[in-house]
């Protein structure tokens, strides 16, 4: 039998981000694939923009998803992912 175990150090995604750059989907993504991609369910429905975004880069073809049992969810960046991410820079949002 294989066993599993995810710490989660208690930090959201929305709560790194002000409210206008969680309606930033690169910004989002970017964000999202510091902790390798991984997060909750909870982390991607906290609040109306965080909920937009995340649908939004799942739509895009960013990412595919990959589930590991709920309340956990990965993205792993498709080329076009990675494409997007080139050059960006997190702490100025500037590419």
């Amino acid at each position: 039998m294989v066993y599993a175990t995810y710490v989660d150090d208690f930090s959201t995604i929305s709560g790194n981000l002000t409210r206008k750059e969680q309606r930033d989907i690169r910004r989002v993504l970017a964000e999202v694939m510091k902790a390798n991609g991984m997060f909750s369910i909870f982390d991607a429905t906290e609040n109306q923009e965080i909920a937009g975004s995340m649908t939004a880069i799942e739509r895009s073809g960013w990412v595919k998803r990959i589930e590991h049992g709920y309340p956990w969810l990965q993205w792993e960046l498709t080329d076009e992912g990675r494409q997007q991410l080139d050059g960006f820079s997190l702490s100025s949002g500037q590419v």
